[in-house]
């Protein structure tokens, strides 16, 4: 059953923060995410801006990062960043970090994810 098409009306604020009439309409797309991708969400929603105390080791598990989370937590994460950062972004939250460093905290994701997505253990590399 096909759905109506609404046009929605409002306003929409550019970069420099001016105000505009806008028109949109809202479409739905469906996401095939991998575990690499929902790591990447996840990281860059918590460790993107990440700053490691100096008594903190390189393998330590990021205080940002939560304990667990549910699968609708991990998807609705993972939206949002990919909405607001694109593909192309999405991966880069560890770049400022060092190899070894965004390594470990990839482990450290990679446990949030499959601990809440265990049948995808096994496909996250």
């Amino acid at each position: 059953m096909a759905r109506d098409i609404t046009v929605h009306i409002g306003t929409s604020r550019s970069g420099d923060g001016r105000v505009r009439p806008a028109a949109w309409v809202k479409t739905s797309i469906t996401l095939e995410p991998e575990p690499h991708d929902l790591m990447n969400g996840i990281g860059s929603k918590f460790l993107r801006y990440e700053t490691t105390e100096d008594d903190e080791l390189v393998g330590d598990r990021p205080k940002n990062l939560p304990e667990s989370m549910t699968q609708a937590e991990i998807l609705k994460v993972y939206r949002e960043e990919l909405l607001h950062y694109g593909e192309e972004v999405l991966g880069m939250w560890g770049n400022e970090m060092g190899t070894a460093r965004r390594g470990a905290c990839e482990k450290w994701i990679y446990e949030v994810v499959l601990d809440a997505f265990p049948t995808m253990r096994g496909y996250e590399l």
